[in-house]
């Protein structure tokens, strides 16, 4: 039999596209190929040309089942987070989503028969791929790609930081499967190296990685040492990348090399303008340095860190005592890790137009004043802050967004317990006024992995949160707590925007002076409201609002769905303890969710405002 394929014209599904849109994602957005063999018909995804951040691929297209993720498809897409493949799909072909730096995690169906050994590369904020059980030819476990039977490691995710120890039932590692480990621990390299050689890490049989040694001819002794300890932070060194780290202290003199612990740089920009014209792509703080510097198009991938081992008078820190500490433009990616950024009155950090940054283990952002976004501020599409680890925003303060301010298609991805706390808005001149832990406007923010935003305060609406047009996701054990409003939307407030909760996300103790205790979803005269989704026993649990709507308040022509064992519990307010519902609102629960053990003092627990 021939096979046939032709591109199909999405003019065709315009009936389709109309009944198909989630969260801005619809059918026009994927370019296809229609395969022929006999009388069968499939599709190829050959290319997707939308903005989701999410993205969920349509299992049929004009009842023409999708089978195959063509080579390239999502290439370079650098704003994309999270793709779900459909039951159905049964090839990934090379390269499908090469150079996806911003994507975290992927679920694979339980019908994929053939992923490519190259699927992933680029991926460098990709921790999880989720497999389906029913699988038979692959399996994950604890995010990491293995061959059904658990013999063979087939990928391990590049955005993994750490220590990993591969299961003892394992025997083999597919050539490769390590290429990008690059925040790998110094020791689990090690072991992985000695286990099963340096082919794990895509060198020929026979050859050596490029890894920290103790033979580094330009530093000292004492700067070697050093050099390894801070590697166990960024990971092995792998081939074509530097062994070589500058370092920066208050005690150094730019006039040294600045390739030593002995020999260090002064100033940060010292160190940056050297990493421009070289190998170097690893700066070690020790100590405070002065910020106050722009960073645009830095070539590569730049990591700033501090000592992991540091003691008091190492611990790391860069700081002005007016101005902003430190501003990411362009193409720059930048990481930070053991280091604290502090001390700028016109806010912490900006990242602009494209930039990448990540706040990963020992980052802090502390002590910044600011008129929008004291700790950090993300402006521009495609511009994206990921913090993972034990990264913290905290105790920043500002008119709009305490600890972030998002705008203008920014994006903000947490993981890994990563925190935006003790952040405060003031009273001011500034016309949002909200927004205690973050303020998003046309904007995009995923909460993951036990993250949390808590104990952030407005003095307006949104303690924990305020969103604008923006969409928000929260899935495994994420957490918006303990934060609090003097107006409004003790946890959360969306105006025109979505917000997703599943896997035991939880929006719990917080409080507002008035309405919308947990959260609050403003009234639109429109059809355009929000829409909040709570599913796979998601809760908002436990909140107070001193008027209406203790758990949730839902203005008019706002859309609110319970399913999978979701709840609304344990909430308080004068009116609507549970929830309360403008004319117009919809309120919808399957036969799983509950809204319960809630109190109202005066009035229903669940109340309609005529």
């Amino acid at each position: 039999m021939t096979m046939k394929t032709k591109t199909i014209g999405l003019a065709l599904f315009l009936f389709t596209i109309l009944c198909f849109t989630v969260l801005g994602q619809n059918l026009s957005d994927f370019r296809v190929r229609l395969n022929e063999t006999g009388n069968t018909q499939t599709i190829s995804v050959i290319a997707y040309t939308g903005t989701a951040k999410d993205i969920t691929i349509p299992a049929q297209i004009n009842d023409v089942p999708v089978r195959i993720i063509e080579r390239g498809a999502f290439q370079s897409l650098t704003s994309l987070t999270r793709v779900t493949l459909p039951f159905g799909v049964t090839t990934i072909e090379s390269g499908a989503f090469n150079g996806c730096s911003a994507l975290v995690s992927l679920s694979i169906p339980a019908t994929v028969t053939s992923i490519s050994t190259d699927t992933f590369s680029g991926c460098s904020s990709l921790t999880t791929i989720e497999v389906d059980p029913r699988n038979q030819q692959y399996m994950g476990f604890q995010g990491v790609l293995f061959d059904k039977a658990g013999i063979t490691l087939l990928y391990y995710p590049s955005g993994k930081i750490g220590d990993y120890s591969v299961p003892d039932s394992v025997k083999n590692v597919a050539p490769g499967a390590f290429i990008d480990a690059d925040k790998l621990s110094l020791e689990s390299y090690n072991e992985i190296t000695q286990r099963f050689g340096s082919a794990a890490f895509g060198v020929p049989s026979g050859q050596s990685p490029d890894a920290p040694s103790n033979s580094v001819s330009s530093a000292t002794a004492t700067g070697v040492a050093s050099s390894v300890s801070a590697r166990r932070s960024q990971g092995p060194v792998l081939p074509g990348r530097s062994k070589l780290v500058y370092y920066v202290s208050a005690q150094g003199n730019d006039a040294n090399n600045g390739l030593s612990e002995a020999a260090p740089f002064r100033t940060l920009s010292k160190a940056i303008e050297a990493t421009a014209t070289g190998p170097v792509r690893t700066i070690t703080v020790i100590g405070r340095v002065e910020g106050g510097f722009i960073l645009t198009n830095i070539n590569g991938e730049l990591l700033i860190t501090g000592k992991p081992d540091a003691t008091e008078t190492e611990k790391a820190s860069i700081e002005v005592s007016s101005g902003l500490v430190l501003q990411v433009n362009g193409f720059t990616k930048l990481r930070l890790e053991h280091i604290e950024i502090t001390g700028g009155t016109i806010g912490g950090i900006r990242v602009d137009n494209g930039a990448f940054l990540t706040l990963g283990t020992g980052a802090r952002v502390s002590g910044n004043v600011g008129a929008n976004g004291g700790g950090v501020n993300i402006h521009g599409q495609n511009t994206t802050l990921v913090m993972e680890g034990n990264a913290t925003i905290t105790g920043n303060i500002a008119n709009a967004g305490g600890g972030v301010f998002i705008w203008e298609s920014g994006m903000l991805v947490m993981k890994n317990i990563a925190t935006i706390t003790g952040n405060r808005v003031i009273q001011g001149v500034n016309e949002y006024g909200r927004g205690g832990g973050v303020f998003m406007q046309d904007a995009y923010f995923i909460m993951q992995d036990s993250t949390e935003v808590s104990g952030n305060r407005t003095f307006a609406s949104g303690g924990g949160l305020f969103a604008l047009r923006s969409n928000i996701t929260m899935r495994d054990g994420a957490v918006i707590k303990d934060n609090s409003s003097v107006v409004a939307a003790g946890g959360a407030y969306l105006y025109k925007g979505a917000l997703t909760m599943e896997g035991n996300a939880e929006i719990s103790g917080n409080s507002a002076a008035t309405n919308g205790g947990g959260v609050e979803l403003s009234s639109i005269e429109d059809d355009n409201g929000s829409t909040v989704l709570l599913r796979e026993s998601a809760r908002i649990a436990n909140n107070y609002a001193a008027m209406r709507g203790g758990g949730l308040f839902i203005g008019k022509n706002n859309r609110v769905v319970l399913q999978d064992d979701a709840e609304i519990s344990g909430n308080q307010a004068q009116n609507g303890g549970g929830v309360r519902e403008e004319q117009g609102a919809r309120l919808i629960l399957d036969t799983t969710a509950s809204i319960r053990n809630n109190t109202a003092s005066l009035y229903p627990d669940i109340s309609t405002i005529n």
